[in-house]
């Protein structure tokens, strides 16, 4: 099969098909492309988003997770070991259910007059030209069990492909300006829902924490610094949602293994509904998210909230970026995939969130070297607040909450060791908030953007100095 179009989006996930979806009803041919089938594209389990970022991304969030988005839902927040916690009140995110919110917008793309889906397609390598542009992606798909070759050309690619990013590891100057990331630097999560066997059992879970049904449980620190394990029962104490994470690293239980440890110990917990789990990439965004014939979205671009490992909001606004960019730069003649009209995504994504995405990491980092004593000595202090969990999951830039201003100075004071833990995060963030929102170039300038790859790697401290790319 070949196939001709302005624009192919490899990976139907909520951000592909929603910058696929922009695109189309701009009057682009765009091919929206994944290896699965038409439904089983993207997470296939729930979410926790912020509910201001669907507004904030111009997507409507699904019916079917409406009961679970509603305000006044408190969040627990407890330390590794004991009853210490934070709770914040009208907690700001939506549980939402992946499955639906991926075939709402991948139907937007057929709905569109120059849309179109095709699933089961499995992407294998790039096509280049002679100056190293991709004018091709090739694969196959299976058709009454037989393998057929495919050949999709286009002037623009969008890798929406997620980890495995497999435009990006195509193109040589991505490649090299975007590496892999390392073990270190990954978060294995898994989420669930399942039946609840014994409402009683639940309930006494529920009164064991101070909590009632519809209320989040998180307990952090459980598999070292980043890790978590977070329960919620439903209203009705019919199933619970389970979430966790951890680093993948030697010697820590990934996400799933926490999960099931804490199902088998749990006999108030039945059979699974629905869920998976899946790899994170915990990192600032790439600077370098587009070249010619090229663009990176998502967790392609590691475009993740990384202090929570959280990419679905984040990716949806950048898809809304994207998709807007290259449709105004059609209108003025650009080719799709000029790096005049993919230009002004990467500026207005890293002058909008490329700080945040910075903080976030810096955060995380901090974070993950923390041991189990300092977690709990950081909840029990005072020092996070409920203002300071709120922000974090409303992925917001942190902000001051005069109420509890004196209560975090007192206990500053009592311990000194944790603010001296976390001094060096603290003094960089207001910095690299700074540089992502000042210095990211305005217009495209490869040599401009090698010295802001620099300087975002000098402000946050990495170790590691990669080829800035060409």
């Amino acid at each position: 099969m070949r196939r001709i179009a302005d624009v192919v989006v490899v990976g139907a996930g909520p951000a592909g098909a929603h910058a696929a979806a922009i695109m189309a009803r701009g009057g682009l041919r765009v091919l929206l492309v994944d290896r699965r089938e038409r439904g089983d594209a993207g997470a296939q389990w729930l979410n926790d988003v912020p509910r201001w970022m669907f507004d904030a991304a111009r997507v409507r969030c699904p019916e079917a997770s409406k009961h679970r988005t509603g305000p006044g839902l408190p969040f627990l927040t407890f330390a590794p070991e004991g009853d210490a916690s934070v709770r914040v009140e009208n907690c700001p995110v939506a549980e939402v259910d992946m499955r639906t919110l991926g075939d709402e917008l991948a139907a937007e793309v057929d709905e569109a007059p120059t849309g179109e889906t095709l699933w089961g397609v499995e992407v294998r390598r790039v096509d280049l030209d002679r100056r190293g542009r991709p004018i091709a992606v090739e694969g196959h798909r299976q058709v009454g069990g037989e393998s057929e070759p495919v050949r999709l050309e286009a002037s623009l690619f969008v890798d929406a492909s997620g980890l495995a990013a497999v435009v990006r590891r195509g193109i040589p100057s991505l490649a090299s300006a975007c590496p892999p990331v390392p073990r270190e630097d990954l978060c294995v999560a898994a989420q669930e829902v399942r039946e609840v066997v014994s409402p009683e059992g639940a309930t006494r879970f529920l009164e064991r924490h101070g909590a009632g049904p519809g209320m989040f449980i998180s307990r952090v620190g459980v598999e070292g610094g980043y890790s978590l394990i977070r329960v919620m029962v439903e209203p009705d104490l019919s199933a619970v949602s389970l979430l966790t994470g951890s680093i993948a690293l030697p010697g820590l239980r990934s996400g799933r293994e926490i999960l099931d440890d804490f199902v088998e110990e749990n006999s108030w917990i039945g059979a699974k509904r629905l869920g998976g789990s899946r790899a994170i990439p915990l990192r600032r965004a790439y600077s370098h998210l587009v070249a010619p014939g090229v663009a990176l979205l998502g967790d392609a671009a590691s475009q993740v909230y990384s202090a929570h490992g959280s990419g679905i909001g984040v990716g949806l606004n950048a898809a809304r970026l994207l998709g807007e960019s290259v449709s105004r730069g059609a209108r003025m003649g650009w080719e799709p995939g000029s790096v005049q009209g993919l230009w002004p995504y990467a500026a207005a994504f890293h002058q909008r969130w490329g700080g945040l995405l910075c903080f976030a990491d810096l955060l995380r980092r901090a974070t993950q070297r923390l041991t189990r004593e300092q977690l709990t000595a950081l909840i029990e202090s005072g020092l996070m607040t409920p203002g300071v969990v709120f922000d974090g999951l409303a992925q917001r830039r942190p902000a001051i909450h005069p109420e509890e201003l004196v209560g975090q100075l007192l206990a500053a004071l009592r311990h000194p060791e944790l603010i001296a833990l976390l001094a060096p995060t603290l003094l960089r963030m207001p910095l690299v908030e700074l540089a992502a929102s000042l210095y990211y170039p305005d217009a495209p300038s490869p040599r401009m953007l090698d010295l802001y790859e620099v300087l975002i790697q000098t402000v946050m401290g990495e170790d590691d100095r990669v080829n800035p790319g060409s």
